[in-house]
């Protein structure tokens, strides 16, 4: 029983280390590419949703111009 328990927590250790891995290597590669598509200015290390998309989906808005982009970097329409 306590195999399987050490399983399953080192399952969930080793996908929430990918998972920041991940967003880690996403924000680095936005970066590279210039940052905010308009000003510029790099995304930051620490993401806070604006919207209930960015908290699901992933995404930054810009703290220089305001303008909202997808988790890859490109820059979203206004609705």
């Amino acid at each position: 029983m306590e195999s399987v328990l050490i399983g399953i927590l080192t399952g969930i250790a080793g996908s929430v280390v990918s998972v920041l891995l991940y967003a880690a290597w996403m924000r680095k590669r936005i970066n590279d590419r210039g940052g905010c598509p308009e000003c510029g200015t790099p995304v930051p290390a620490t993401r806070v949703p604006t919207s209930r998309r960015q908290a699901l989906w992933g995404g930054w808005t810009c703290e220089n111009c305001g303008t909202e982009m997808d988790s890859s970097g490109n820059e979203l329409a206004e609705a």
